[in-house]
């Protein structure tokens, strides 16, 4: 939950929100590396965290990829344009597969 003011992005504790709204949307959480590193992620990464146990526990079929807790190294903020792009988009991908969401 966020919105853009004044170029910065402002972001609300997702946590807080209606979790059981959401249920039958499967989201899929993916995470680089080097996300201590800046103070938007240190703050923005626990929240994202329990918005997505609080979507699990909600009855919602969340799940959250640690790139690197996979071997995947070297990503930024945006997998999906780095280097390593297509075994991301393998990832992503095959999470769609699993649940159908994709032909």
């Amino acid at each position: 939950m966020s919105s853009y003011k004044n170029n910065r992005i402002v972001t609300t504790d997702p946590a807080r929100r209606d979790a059981a709204r959401l249920r039958g949307v499967p989201p899929l959480f993916v995470w680089g590396d080097y996300l201590d590193q800046q103070a938007f992620w240190v703050h923005s990464l626990p929240q994202s965290r329990r918005w997505c146990e609080a979507l699990a526990a909600a009855g919602s079929d969340a799940e959250w990829i640690d790139l690197p807790a996979r071997g995947i190294k070297g990503n930024s903020r945006a997998p999906m344009a780095d280097d390593n792009s297509d075994d991301i988009a393998v990832l992503v991908l095959d999470w769609l597969r699993v649940r159908n969401l994709v032909g």
